[in-house]
């Protein structure tokens, strides 16, 4: 016997395995809008450097406006190993597992879909340090001093932190940075520094609005104090910088 169905049945059928593979959490082949109504409301950040290692440590709290119910929520990241994640939303929480996807995207499945409303996603991971390159998070020598720097620009925010990194997601940053307590550290923002035992912390004030390519910090073994008011990080690159060839500012701070 052969079943025939209406036009209408079968648009609904479809409209119901689309709405299916958005829950599910298909992969993104280019944005995250293709497969998920979530975006950023305002990102907390905390960070852990030491330029003894090839590789630093980060905690980041996302609140997000989650526009529909999703089991697997997919973030920007690149060469991110995740250590923890979970969801908080109505005093529920939800555990998260990372799923793999490719060089850009990291996905979290929880252990039951994220309902619509306000979350915060709160994520534990190391990350590395590039060297050799001006992207990302590097390193940087320039005769006796050692530096860390960042350049997001265009889409290189994703190998500091797993993120919405497109720049239609315009969101307060409030970033924390933990150095050794001899080295200096600035951002985007003025803040307040504390030095306890060998560690010495940064808490930066929250940020405008910002695109995750905006976002700036810079870390580097000398005497000089973080600044008093918002200024412009340079990178002191010279004739290293492989992608430059001359002194190249990282951005404007804001």
């Amino acid at each position: 016997m052969v079943c025939k169905m209406s036009r209408h049945q079968l648009l609904r059928i479809a409209a119901g395995l689309s709405l299916a593979a958005a829950v599910l959490g298909a992969q993104p082949k280019l944005r995250l809008a293709e497969v998920e109504d979530v975006a950023p409301v305002r990102y907390q950040a905390a960070l852990d450097l030491d330029p003894a290692k090839d590789s630093f440590s980060g905690a980041i709290t996302i609140q997000a406006a989650v526009h529909k119910p999703v089991a697997t929520l997919w973030l920007n990241a690149t060469k991110i190993q995740v250590k923890e994640a979970s969801a908080s939303e109505g005093g529920k929480s939800y555990q998260a597992v990372a799923v793999p996807g490719g060089d850009d995207f990291l996905g979290f499945k929880f252990d039951s879909p994220l309902p619509s409303g306000t979350a915060e996603i709160h994520i534990t991971y190391t990350a590395e340090v590039r060297h050799g390159d001006s992207s990302g998070v590097f390193y940087l020598k320039d005769k006796d001093s050692d530096y860390i720097f960042t350049q997001f620009e265009n889409t290189d925010a994703r190998d500091g932190f797993p993120c919405f990194d497109e720049p239609g997601y315009k969101t307060p940053w409030q970033l924390t940075l933990r150095v050794p307590a001899a080295d200096s550290a600035v951002s985007n923002t003025p803040g307040t520094e504390r030095t306890e035992g060998g560690t010495r912390t940064y808490t930066f004030k929250e940020t405008k609005p910002l695109p995750s390519y905006l976002v700036a910090l810079r870390w580097d073994r000398s005497s000089t104090s973080m600044p008093a008011s918002p200024a412009r990080i340079t990178s002191p690159c010279g004739s290293w910088c492989p992608k430059a060839g001359r002194a190249k500012p990282n951005m404007p701070l804001k």
